[in-house]
């Protein structure tokens, strides 16, 4: 069953920001035991495993902005995995 109807533009920036916040939530809840599973700064490997996509999925991230850290190879700080998927989340 579709159900579609139509909000008034100020009520759907409201409800995009609810929703926002109820994912952020999230995963802030969630995180304690993804991080204790995942070193502070990943590698590209761990990044996308962590993130949950494929390398190539994470490599288009990096070109959209997701920041990456080279010593020892290039590395993606949890944080920044965090920040880049909910600045992206619709």
């Amino acid at each position: 069953m579709k159900m579609q109807f139509t909000l008034p533009a100020d009520a759907e920036q409201e409800l995009k920001n609810e929703v926002r916040q109820w994912a952020l939530e999230a995963i802030r809840n969630g995180q304690p035991q993804r991080k204790a599973t995942y070193p502070e700064y990943m590698t590209l490997g761990q990044a996308a495993k962590y993130m949950g996509m494929s390398r190539g999925t994470l490599t288009k991230a990096i070109n959209a902005g997701l920041k990456v850290t080279v010593f020892g190879g290039k590395r993606i700080r949890r944080e920044d995995a965090d920040q880049f998927m909910i600045a992206h989340s619709i």
